[in-house]
């Protein structure tokens, strides 16, 4: 008898956590758009109300304008939120909105909406994406959260050609890549280093070879990431020593300097180039002092800002100018 009711047991607990683990999934369902007159899904009618675009003072402002309408014969609990900006699959740093003006400081972050809908109730929903410098031509994708499952918005123009790659920010835009690079239509990401500016030495690299380029994408992400996690651990090492702020930004800077020569370590050529381009804009090898950083942006938490900041040229030409662009905007 024990030993039925010991199963029985363990079978209501594998039953129970069975029924978890399903309730947890969650289900991806894409919604695109640009092709969509109606959707149902799990008793929800989604149509497309009015979705928009507007350019205006290099910003690009998208409106996905949602009507929600409740089909079934009960009423229904919904929760929408969790609303993230994607392009190129790469997650954006912008916020979304649900009330939105560009002459305003006060404008509403969508956060969490929650509803109860009777039978054949209908609610609006607004998501707006503000994207400053942002490409009309690219594709976007919004997604969020409706109850238990994820649903993903794609909008782009008419014509998208998707094995085309369009940078969601417009690198074009920033007079910093273009000290550095070019566009080149032929690169894989559309940049290429200039023959003028401190990334010449790169410029004979092979920028249109797919396969390569990935290959320089891995490691610029790993550099970043890398030199990011370690300029992060100093500072909050001087932190806690309650070092001030000009010490800790000196050392950073100073860590930061010794990263990029050590990023050469493997390639003597390279670091020769770099140490000759040192040499030339600061007048020693090692790169810019934290003095003359001073100088140049006027307050050592600026000093300590820049020293996470990576080259949004070298981004650019890597394909991971979006990725990044919250460390330049």
């Amino acid at each position: 008898m024990k030993k039925i009711i010991r199963f029985l047991m363990s079978f209501s607990f594998l039953i129970i956590s069975i029924l978890l683990l399903s309730s947890c999934k969650k289900d991806k369902i894409d919604i695109n758009l640009y092709h969509l007159s109606n959707k149902t899904i799990n008793g929800i009618k989604f149509v497309e109300e009015n979705t928009s675009k507007k350019y205006s003072d290099n910003t690009l402002e998208l409106d996905f304008d949602l009507s929600l309408t409740n089909t079934k014969n009960k009423k229904l609990k919904l929760e929408i939120n969790n609303p993230i900006a994607y392009a190129n699959d790469a997650i954006l740093p912008e916020k979304i909105y649900k009330n939105y003006n560009n002459d305003s400081h006060d404008n509403e972050l969508f956060n969490k909406e929650e509803y109860e809908l009777n039978k054949k109730e209908k609610i609006d929903i607004r998501f707006i994406l503000v994207i400053e410098y942002g490409n009309v031509d690219a594709k976007y994708n919004l997604s969020f959260d409706f109850n238990d499952v994820k649903l993903n918005i794609n909008y782009h123009e008419e014509g998208y050609e998707t094995d085309k790659f369009i940078y969601a920010h417009n690198p074009s835009s920033n007079p910093k890549v273009l000290a550095d690079a070019e566009v080149n239509e032929d690169a894989v990401y559309g940049f290429i280093p200039n023959a003028t500016g401190s990334l010449a030495s790169y410029r004979d690299y092979d920028w249109n070879d797919k396969d390569a380029v990935e290959v320089a994408k891995k490691n610029r992400i790993e550099y970043i990431e890398t030199n990011d996690k370690m300029i992060r651990k100093l500072e909050n090492e001087l932190r806690n020593q309650n070092k001030n702020i000009e010490e800790i930004a000196r050392a950073c800077s100073n860590l930061r300097n010794q990263l990029r020569l050590d990023a050469y370590k493997d390639d003597p050529e390279g670091l020769a180039a770099l140490k000759q381009r040192n040499l030339e804009k600061y007048g020693h090898e090692e790169g810019p002092l934290p003095e003359e950083s001073y100088e140049k942006y006027g307050s050592w938490e600026r000093v300590l800002e820049k020293c996470y900041n990576p080259n949004p040229a070298m981004d650019a030409c890597c394909g991971v100018y979006d990725m990044y662009y919250y460390l330049y905007s």
